[in-house]
């Protein structure tokens, strides 16, 4: 019989244990891809197709007695097409969310319940997929002190893979969870391709096809293009790389009371007035607009156009770095630049091998 992770301590009866188990572990896997749903208790996306497609033509049962499980399980309603209708989205309770699993052993032998749902993913995540079992972990499992870290090794090493892309394009998977890509093997000697200040890049393209270019604009772009703008501001501020850099990104996702105080939002005010004028301005429409306007620019790029062209190489993505075999490497920078240069961008990378 087949084992598979559940939460730890969490207890399943009746008729539908397994099934049961079984979404527990699709749960899991869903959980373990992103801060959001680790950390926030974020629901997933769990229409009635998605029931249907894991439990077949028993999934109203299987939902019923994840109802009855509500220690465990949260059902969301809130979307429902009609009453009493199939829930859009569920999340494990905070209880269960932790990360920490035992292992459950099924009383019959189903098959695989798979955690990637292949027809509800496009073209490039599904090249993406396709390439993960050409990276892989070492036999021996480290001492983990984050239970997420140990599942994503457990799952990885398993073969237990995770992808999907999210509303605003991202692609997130196991491995874009996983802390310790630096123990991930190949077929050779393996490089992460890491695009500098991709972020506030992007960011920068975003403000100027709003507003377009100005001179505190190009001045931006030049520092990106260097990898040198966490340092200017940090240099204003009198503060290290590490925290300008954090300091900016939280501009971008803060809500914009909390923005407008920090230090960072004064400084762009004052050096670069269109990118300050634009996160306020865009946070009118909910401090979530800026980070999901650049999400989907970075998208658009790095997954839609960027992964069909190099159909033929194996990589698996973490946002804006990239994991390639070493040989490769040259050939991804380029198709990546090529694209970059299509949106009026001319990135540097940074290139470090996985030790």
């Amino acid at each position: 019989m087949r084992c598979i992770p559940i939460p730890l301590g969490a207890k399943f009866s009746g008729d539908q244990s397994d099934n049961l188990a079984r979404l527990s572990f699709l749960l899991l896997m869903a959980t373990a891809a992103t801060k959001e749903r680790r950390d926030y208790g974020f629901f997933i996306p769990f229409p009635y197709d998605r029931w249907r497609g894991k439990f077949g033509s028993g999934c109203d049962k299987v939902k019923k007695a994840a109802r009855n499980h509500p220690d465990i399980f949260e059902l969301n309603d809130r979307y429902s097409n009609r009453p009493g209708g199939y829930c859009q989205s569920i999340r494990l309770t905070d209880a269960f969310r932790t990360g920490a699993c035992e292992m459950y052993e099924l009383s019959r032998n189903y098959k695989p319940i798979l955690s990637i749902d292949r027809a509800r993913l496009d073209a490039p995540s599904k090249l993406l997929v396709s390439h993960f079992r050409q990276f892989w972990l070492p036999d021996e499992t480290p001492m983990f002190t984050n239970p997420w870290q140990a599942f994503c090794w457990g799952r990885i090493s398993a073969g237990d893979f995770y992808g999907s892309r999210c509303d605003f394009g991202r692609f997130h998977s196991n491995f874009t969870a996983f802390k310790h890509r630096h123990l991930l093997q190949g077929n050779s000697e393996l490089v992460a391709i890491d695009i500098a200040s991709c972020q506030m890049y992007i960011l920068g393209a975003v403000v100027r096809n709003a507003y377009g270019m100005s001179p505190p604009l190009q001045k931006w772009f030049d520092l990106c293009k260097s990898g040198e703008i966490y340092d200017y501001l940090g240099s204003i501020l009198g503060k290290s790389r590490l925290e300008a850099k954090n300091g900016l990104i939280r501009c971008v996702f803060e809500r914009s009371g909390m923005m407008t105080a920090m230090p960072e939002y004064i400084a762009l005010e004052r050096e670069f007035g269109p990118l300050a004028a634009f996160l306020k301005n865009e946070k009118i429409n909910g401090h979530q607009a800026v980070a999901h306007k650049c999400q989907r620019m970075e998208s658009s790029i790095l997954i839609s156009t960027v992964i069909p062209k190099l159909a033929k190489i194996p990589i698996i993505t973490v946002h804006d770095e990239f994991i390639v075999e070493e040989r490769h490497a040259e050939e991804v920078k380029y198709t990546i630049s090529a694209e970059f240069r299509c949106h009026g961008m001319k990135p540097t990378f940074k290139i470090k091998g996985l030790v």
